[in-house]
């Protein structure tokens, strides 16, 4: 309601000599509307605000409202099955379809085998990538390193002091034959993997820092996001900023692009009373297209699939989430990790996901219940396995080839498995999905906690 537009209506019908109890009749009448909600199956609980409504059919409704702006969501068992922002105006009737597709969830997964440590970066890795051998894996982090990897010997073969920051995220273009760092000290830097130079760095003008960035396949586009909520978008040959966005609320956990560059899928994760979502922005203008909700809590990481219309993300409520990008609505939920859903890379075929776990914050940083690497058949809807690992996860990677997985490690090492024959591939790859590293110590974006508590505690954890 327009409060200083109704005042003046109540001070013109007073001029026009209605008795006051008539004039202040109409002022106080609350404007309402009505919403329609149609499921996808009865039986399940629609929450419109702090309203419970049960559903016996498929059809919700009509609610009797007042006007204003609602979060109104699904549930089944606890579980969130489609959320929307509702916005509802004077005399409205707005009728919402919730639709899902389904629900998967990881029981009984299976170990996938050990892993081959490599422990010897000094500092906490942050981001991992492929270079385009499909034995070269890339690692950066904590003491601004970017090191080169002969993975079937497990050691380095090249460092290259690249930033004075620490190294918060990595992104692979030209079929792994360049890599983007991106650091706390305000700097975009683009590297050739096969001699480990440095071709090009972009000034970002941020103090903050960046937290994350994504890459076009053609190296054309980039894009950054810094902890005040700025998001930059970059042409990475020309060196100049082509749009600037921003999340008012929140921070940014995760950036992709679709495959023509056209749309940025934005991870936010919104600040105490404010929900986090999926966005799909313009990249010319990064104006919002679509604000998905669902997740609870932090999101952690995003991809889009090569069809270019769904998009994936995952995060602190132990879910792996699939949307459509083109309708913005969820479309199925994978579900039953064992700690926050921390890092996610997929596939060339769009087939296969892996999800690293990670610590949840609840009231401060809760060890998972157990760690390593998740993969997800997204065709079959089931779990291929999981690999093990005995600290949380911080970056998770899938070579071109889809016979290699690499892992950055709370525990300073980096992690590289034998992928099953079954997701083995021979395509090209797309940019690598590598997770930021977090700010301070118990900040709900930093989650840190001791080894040896964290190893302690696993066993005991509860969700």
């Amino acid at each position: 309601m327009n409060v200083l537009k109704r005042i003046r209506e109540l001070g013109a019908l007073l001029l026009m000599g209605l008795p006051i109890w008539i004039a202040t009749a109409g002022f106080f009448q609350e404007k309402r509307g009505t919403l329609v909600v149609h499921l996808d199956e009865p039986g399940v609980q629609v929450w419109v605000g702090d309203r419970l409504h049960e559903s016996s059919t498929r059809v919700v409704g009509p609610i009797e409202l007042a006007t204003g702006d609602y979060r109104m969501r699904v549930e089944r068992g606890g579980d969130t099955l489609y959320a929307e922002q509702v916005v509802l105006e004077e005399g409205e009737r707005k009728e919402i379809w919730a639709q899902w597709l389904g629900m998967e969830r990881g029981e009984g997964v299976s170990s996938l085998g050990e892993s081959k440590p490599i422990t010897e970066p000094a500092s906490t890795p942050f981001a991992v990538g492929f270079g385009n051998d499909q034995g070269q894996g890339l690692s950066a982090g904590e003491d601004g390193v970017l090191r080169f990897w002969n993975l079937k010997e497990g050691r380095t073969e090249r460092k290259v002091a690249a930033h004075s920051g620490t190294i918060q995220s990595l992104a692979t273009f030209d079929q792994g034959k360049r890599v983007v760092s991106a650091a706390m000290d305000g700097a975009l830097r683009v590297w050739d993997t096969s001699s480990a130079g440095e071709t090009s760095e972009v000034r970002i003008g941020e103090g903050s820092g960046v937290r994350c960035v994504a890459t076009t396949e053609d190296g054309r586009l980039a894009a950054v996001a810094c902890e005040s909520g700025n998001v930059r978008v970059f042409d990475l040959k020309r060196k100049t900023m082509l749009a600037l966005g921003s999340v008012k609320l929140g921070l940014v956990g995760g950036l992709a692009f679709t495959p023509d560059g056209n749309l940025l899928v934005v991870g936010v994760t919104g600040r105490p009373k404010t929900a986090s979502s999926v966005e799909v922005w313009e990249t010319k203008t990064c104006e919002v297209q679509f604000k998905m909700l669902g997740h609870e809590g932090m999101i952690w990481a995003v991809a889009v699939l090569p069809d270019g219309w769904r998009g994936l993300s995952v995060g602190n409520d132990q879910t792996l989430r699939v949307w459509d990008l083109t309708e913005g609505r969820e479309l199925r939920q994978f579900r039953n990790h064992p700690g926050a859903a921390r890092c996610l890379a997929v596939s060339n075929d769009g087939r296969y996901a892996l999800v690293g776990t990670g610590h949840r914050w609840k009231d401060g940083w809760r060890a998972a219940k157990a760690y390593g690497v998740q993969v997800w058949d997204l065709v079959e809807g089931r779990t291929v396995g999981r690999f093990e690992t005995e600290t949380a996860i911080h970056a998770v990677a899938l070579s071109p080839d889809g016979r290699r997985a690499l892992a950055a490690c709370q525990d300073k090492s980096l992690q590289a498995w034998e992928m099953p024959s079954e997701t083995r591939l021979n395509v090209v790859s797309e940019a690598t999905a590598s997770r930021p590293a977090a700010p301070k110590a118990q900040d709900p974006m930093k989650p840190e906690l001791d080894g040896a508590a964290v190893r302690g505690a696993t066993s005991g954890a509860s969700d």
